[in-house]
This record gives C-alpha cells, sequence and structure tokens, in this order.
C-alpha cells in the first residue's frame, strides 16, 4: 500500500523482485503439486531450482525425501531425512516415511535410534507412533508394530498411512480379514492412497483371484503411473494366468521406468528371465541371467538357475561350468549343485526324465510356492518389494525355515533346500544391492548430497524395483 492506503502491485515497485518472488512461489507450487501426482522426477527439477536458504528449509528436504522414496532411491531419501532431523531436531513431519525407508534396507541400530529420539521429542506425536511401529516390525514383532499402528490413527483418525501399515503387518500375520478392513479405511481417507490399492491386491493375488488383484493393481497405477513395481506386480498377475505377451510387455515397462532414473531394476530383470522360460525362449533367459551377474556376480543362485537353462537346450559345457561357479560361491549346499551336475552327464533318456521331473515339479508347486512367499517383505516394494512367485520355481532363493513371519534373513549364506527347483526370492535382490556400497554410488550420477542437488521406483510398492510402495 501507498501512504494513501492504495494496493500497488509489486512489479511496479521492484521487478527484479517480483521476478525472484514469483520465481520462488512457482518453484515451491509445481515441486509440490509434482509430488502428489507422482511425478517425483518432475517434482525434483523445481526443488533443485530453489536458491540454496530455501533448499535447506525442513519442508523441502522432507518433499525431495519423499521424491526419492516414491523412485524408490531409499538411500538418498534417508539423507535428506536425517539432514532434516538435524537441522529441525524438533520437526517430526515426514518421520514416518523416513522410518520405512530404514525399514527397506533393514537399518535396524538407525531406526532404533530414530525411535528413541521421537519418542523423547513428542510421544503424543502419531508420527512417534508410526516409527516405533516401523522398528519393531522391523524385529519381527508384529503384533506390537501393529498395536502402535493403531496408536497412530486413534491419534490422527485421518491418518491413512497408518491403516495401510497396519494393513501390511495383518497380512504378516495372516489375519487377512483385518488386513482388507485397514486398506479400505486407508482408502476412505483417501482414495488416491495408492499404497492401500497395492495392499488389496497382494491379498486377493494371494487368494488367487487374479481378476480383482489385476484390478486393484491396476487401480494403483492410475494413480501412480511412475512406479515401476507396479507393472511388475501386473506382470507377475498376466505370468500366473499364463498371459505371457502382456506378461512381457507390462515388465519391460517396468524396465523402461527404471532405466529413465540410471538404476538398475533387477526384480524386473528376474520376472522377464521366468517369463522368457515359460515362453521357451531359454536364449534371451539365458541373456537376463547374463545381465543380472553383472549387477551381483556372486549370487550362486543365478549361476545354478543359469546352468539349469543351459542344460534345458543341451549346452553341458556351458551348464557344468555354471554349476561349477555355483558350487564354488556356495559349498553348503553341494549335494544339490552335485545332483545337478550328475544331470550333466547322464545319458539322454536320463536328462530327459529330469527335465520332466522338474516341469512337474514346477508346475505342482507353483500355488504352493507362491502362498508360502507372500508374506515376504509384503509391506514394501517397491521395493519391497515383491510378489516375483511363478510357475517356474528355479528362480527365486527359498527363505530360512527359521524366518517363520515371511521376512528374508540378512544372510546369503544360510538358504535351505526342500527341494531341487526353487525360486530366485526378489528380497535376495534388495539385500544384495543393499549391502553392495560400490553398487549404489554406481547407480547414483551424483553425490547423494551434491550442490547442484540433481538425481535421478513401492510404490514406494513396490522395488523394488524397489520399488515399494509403502
Amino acid at each position: 500500500k501507498n501512504k494513501h492506503g492504495e494496493m500497488i502491485q509489486v512489479e511496479k515497485i521492484d521487478i527484479n523482485r517480483y521476478k525472484k518472488l514469483k520465481s520462488l512461489f512457482d518453484n515451491l507450487s509445481w515441486g509440490y503439486f509434482k509430488l502428489q501426482m507422482f511425478h517425483p522426477q518432475d517434482s525434483l527439477k523445481y526443488f533443485n531450482n530453489l536458491p540454496s536458504t530455501h533448499f535447506q528449509s525442513a519442508w523441502v528436504l522432507n518433499n525431495t525425501a519423499k521424491c526419492y522414496y516414491e523412485m524408490n532411491d531409499y538411500q538418498r531419501a534417508i539423507t535428506n531425512w536425517k539432514r532434516q532431523r538435524d537441522l529441525y531436531p524438533y520437526d517430526l513431519q515426514g518421520m514416518d516415511y523416513y522410518s520405512t525407508a530404514l525399514w527397506h534396507l533393514k537399518k535396524s541400530k538407525e531406526l532404533t535410534l530414530l525411535s528413541q529420539h521421537c519418542s523423547e521429542i513428542d510421544k503424543t506425536s502419531a508420527s512417534t507412533w508410526m516409527v516405533m511401529g516401523n522398528c519393531f516390525s522391523l524385529h519381527k514383532s508384529h503384533d506390537l508394530a501393529i498395536k502402535f499402528f493403531k496408536k497412530a490413527y486413534c491419534i490422527d483418525t485421518n491418518y491413512d498411512y497408518a491403516y495401510t501399515l497396519a494393513g501390511h503387518e495383518y497380512v504378516v500375520n495372516e489375519d487377512f480379514d483385518s488386513a482388507l478392513k485397514s486398506f479400505q479405511n486407508a482408502l476412505r481417507i483417501n482414495s488416491r492412497h495408492y499404497n492401500a490399492w497395492y495392499g488389496l491386491g497382494n491379498i486377493y493375488q494371494f487368494q488367487q483371484n487374479y481378476k480383482e488383484a489385476l484390478y486393484h493393481f491396476k487401480k494403483a497405477t492410475e494413480i501412480n503411473p511412475n512406479s515401476s513395481v507396479l507393472y511388475v506386480c501386473i506382470s507377475n498377475i498376466y505370468k500366473l494366468s499364463s498371459m505371457y505377451k502382456l506378461a512381457l510387455e507390462n515388465v519391460d515397462r517396468a524396465l523402461s521406468l527404471t532405466n529413465a532414473t540410471g538404476h538398475h531394476n533387477l526384480k524386473a530383470r528376474l520376472e522377464k528371465a521366468n517369463i522368457y522360460i515359460l515362453m521357451n525362449e531359454y536364449e534371451e533367459a539365458i541373456n537376463e541371467f547374463k545381465y543380472l551377474l553383472q549387477i551381483i556376480p556372486n549370487e550362486w543362485k543365478i549361476h545354478f538357475h543359469l546352468g539349469e537353462v543351459y542344460l534345458q537346450i543341451g549346452q553341458k559345457d556351458q551348464a557344468l561350468l555354471a554349476f561349477n561357479r555355483a558350487m564354488s560361491l556356495n559349498p553348503k549346499d553341494k549335494n544339490t549343485i552335485k545332483l545337478a551336475i550328475q544331470n550333466v552327464y547322464a545319458n539322454n533318456d536320463e536328462t530327459s526324465i529330469y527335465r520332466q521331473q522338474q516341469q512337474h515339479h514346477r508346475n505342482n508347486n507353483s500355488n504352493h510356492n507362491h502362498n508360502r512367499n507372500r508374506n515376504r517383505n509384503r509391506r514394501r516394494s517397491n521395493n519391497n518389494h515383491n510378489n516375483n512367485n511363478s510357475n517356474y520355481q528355479s528362480i527365486l532363493v527359498e527363505q530360512d525355515e527359521e524366518e517363520q513371519d515371511g521376512h528374508y534373513s540378512h544372510s546369503h549364506n544360510h538358504h535351505h533346500h526342500d527341494h531341487m527347483i526353487e525360486d530366485v526370492d526378489d528380497d535376495m535382490l534388495d539385500e544384495s544391492v543393499d549391502d553392495n556400497d560400490e553398487f549404489m554410488n554406481a547407480s547414483a550420477s551424483h553425490d547423494i548430497i551434491s550442490n547442484d542437488r540433481s538425481s535421478i521406483n513401492a510404490v514406494g510398492p513396490s522395488h523394488t524395483n524397489s520399488v515399494s510402495p509403502h
């Protein structure tokens, strides 16, 4: 206002200040809008244009962390949230998703410390109880986790994310009625909460109601079209329904989304190898296994199943080489590998019988293994995350028998074998990547805290891809 109380447009007073102010609000508003529409890469472009002073604010640090989270780049998300906590220790905004990112990477110590920090700051905050729930979930105390998630949505009755995480814990406990109610409550609060659509899809997939599962996964992709994990889930449904071409289309879609971020989508590669094997396109399956070995060269199961595919097409020398490599990486399962090696030297009739037995085993155990694996990292997705169960069960690593609640062991050296042919668990890929700092550094084009703040998919499901969608 001027001295007479009349309104004067800002641009008439100082055009340069007006442009700076307009640019600031444009970047803040468009960045937030793109994030809410689940276009995290576009959102980052706007946030990265902010002045350093505003970029280091708690609100921007939280939202840029969510961008990385939605892209399943959990390590960068954690870095931003950690910086937010260090600069603004009394601001608990975003700590719920921060704890979920730590859950994904199985950072037990950091998650415990975060839980203590939040409880010291404000025990009446719903976010505090969410962090505590994630902490107990990671320690496999699922009943206590449910109790804390309930506490969170009792404090904030419109807390859709609390209902969703409670739903995933119910799934781990095989209380599917309660899980359905939790996911439905989340959608009642926020119909665009794609994590809940994803959770419902998982339940219907377990119940082998593939039509309903496909519907819910597609609803999730309508809300979040940039989640590679969701497309892997859809691909898996088509694969279980023997619609291999559609399955391949969706897994290729997942890979294209991940390639745009400069990351490797190992779960999608496994799914693609599965599909090629079911389509009897063994050369293509071999190429996918070779690609995986470039990223995780010391995963013996990949070598083992690559050998099986070589044996399937009669390349015995290559099969023997792959089996021997698997033996050197994992001598504990030498009996399993020796049996496969014996079949390399078997005559054609015996080899034919062996192949028929293995195919019969895969077909008979498809649904059994699908049900058994349903709860492994069910909450996440991307990550994750998530359900790469298939009729061809020879490309997923079995879980320890001691892991009764469905969470995968941290060690790759304690795999139990009930059968000759098993699945290669996509959770194995999560741990192979999470424990490999070189891979994380190579997959990012810039330093995590670089000044240019540039960067690169559970669904936040589902990693997967890591995309985990939670």
